[in-house]
């Protein structure tokens, strides 16, 4: 079977969500800042979810606490 035209269609439908989120960049970096201010004054970030919401914190979690390139001060973080 041939999934050109499928894959097509999946890539362009990728490509739209990713315009459309640019919009949003003022609003994530926002967030990003008031994420940085909290750590900064020795507040948490609270993460939670449940199912796949679950797992996404933990990967923000992940993403946040993680020393993968250098090695950096831990921050407090609840999930």
């Amino acid at each position: 079977m041939n999934y050109v035209n499928y894959l097509k269609g999946e890539h362009a439908a990728h490509l739209a969500m990713f315009n459309a989120l640019e919009s949003l960049f003022p609003m994530i970096s926002d967030v990003g800042t008031a994420m940085q201010k909290c750590i900064q004054s020795g507040g948490k970030i609270l993460l939670m979810g449940n199912g796949g919401s679950a797992a996404d914190s933990q990967h923000i979690a992940a993403e946040i606490v993680g020393r993968f390139k250098k090695n950096v001060k831990v921050w407090r973080l609840l999930r």
